[in-house]
């Protein structure tokens, strides 16, 4: 594991075949998928025995602090039980309206 970076992320060539991982030292959970067309940053947490993937984007259109910020929103509110991933792999939190309960009311 090493430190995912702008840098780090750049010098990367494509994969020849298939997909290679390269995890962050920093954030659990936030992985750089290198395939062979494309560069994707991912946030990857295990609920109950399964995988589940939160996509983040594209390198270089999202940055790599970006991303690492973005996970770090992911892993602080998972961490917190406010919410998990759906099947859409979209985070829902406690309170957003669903159950018919305001946020004061949690």
């Amino acid at each position: 594991m090493s430190k995912l970076s702008k840098t780090f992320a750049s010098r990367l060539s494509n994969a020849k075949a298939g997909t290679d991982k390269y995890w962050d030292a920093k954030i659990k959970g936030l992985v750089l998928f290198v395939g062979k067309r494309s560069k994707t940053w991912c946030f990857q947490k295990d609920f109950g025995g399964q995988t589940k993937r939160i996509l983040i984007g594209r390198f270089p259109i999202i940055s790599a602090q970006a991303a690492r910020q973005t996970a770090l929103g992911f892993a602080l509110e998972m961490g917190r039980g406010a919410g998990k991933p759906d099947a859409d792999g979209i985070l829902a939190e406690k309170g957003d309206g669903q159950d018919g309960r305001l946020r004061s009311q949690i």
